[in-house]
């Protein structure tokens, strides 16, 4: 018998037993959404353009066997070999955003796929508002956003950060192609582990991007 709540919001049976699936077309994207029929925990599962069909597949098997009932946290996650992703985020309550108007329940949990380089020091997810400011949520074929700190010098290119921030991995990048020109800049990196790499125009910057990225554990296939 299919979900009540989950056919009233226009969701219909997917492939896979044991879950439905609503998807809602705009001119520009696509969005496709899972949920499964037993609950609790209701889990949902958001889905940006023609995913990988298999993949998804996986996932939502995945979910079919984790134990969430011992969270309590409004945010958290837990390993799920899932390649390419190793782990799950779960997010409920007003920081869930996906199909807010559609289903409104606060006991939702919305899965995310991650990359365990993009949890914070103590394995928890990192500021969702500017996770998703750095990073498509939705997308399962994203490039890992690792979770770094940073602080920098340069002149005369004037990027100059004092104290110790957080910055999309792609604006970074931008930021390196910047200082490896400036004769007097230098950068430091402290990774989700605590440890701080610097690079700096003295030691040169050939191979910076690829050694920043080995120390905040960027994913290889990324």
């Amino acid at each position: 018998m299919m979900n009540p709540t989950l056919e009233i919001a226009g969701f219909e049976e997917h492939d896979l037993p044991g879950w439905m699936r609503l998807e809602l077309k705009t001119p520009g994207a696509t969005l496709r959404s899972f949920a499964n029929e037993d609950a609790p925990p209701q889990f949902l599962l958001g889905v940006d353009g023609d995913a990988d069909g298999a993949l998804v597949d996986r996932i939502l098997a995945v979910l079919d066997t984790v134990d969430v009932q011992r969270e309590t946290a409004s945010a958290f996650a837990l390993p799920a070999a899932i390649a390419p992703f190793d782990m799950l985020g779960f997010v409920r309550g007003p920081e869930r955003r996906l199909l807010r108007g559609i289903l409104e329940d606060d006991g939702v949990l919305q899965a995310i796929p991650m990359y365990a380089c993009e949890l914070t020091a103590e394995d928890r997810l990192p500021p969702l508002a500017a996770f998703r400011n750095w990073t498509n949520l939705l997308s399962l074929d994203r490039a890992p956003q690792p979770w770094f700190h940073f602080r920098m010098h340069g002149r005369p290119s004037g990027l100059d950060v004092a104290q110790w921030a957080t910055e999309a991995w792609m604006t970074f990048e931008d930021y390196l192609a910047v200082l490896s020109q400036d004769d007097e800049a230098w950068v430091e990196v402290r990774n989700r582990k605590g440890r701080i790499l610097r690079v700096s125009s003295e030691a040169g910057w050939d191979g910076a991007n690829g050694r920043i990225a080995a120390h905040v554990a960027r994913h290889p296939q990324a």
